[in-house]
């Protein structure tokens, strides 16, 4: 199977990419020993579009597809 991601899919790859390395990679050994739910960094990532990924922009969401969300 060959596919390619477009250039709106690649730049939300890239911002998720960015996004985890920088505010989730660095304290993710923590947050799982010492069973931290990370909630202001669950805001910043919704911020970015990354809550309500499979609902439909005009309720709210990003509506974005399988691809795109995983």
């Amino acid at each position: 199977m060959h596919f390619f991601l477009s250039e709106e899919q690649l730049a939300f790859q890239e911002t998720a990419r960015i996004f985890a390395q920088k505010e989730m990679a660095p304290y993710a050994q923590k947050w799982d020993e010492e069973c931290i739910f990370p909630v202001e960094t669950l805001r910043k990532a919704a911020n970015l579009g990354f809550g309500g990924l499979y609902v439909r922009p005009e309720l709210g969401g990003c509506g974005l597809g399988r691809l795109e969300a995983s």
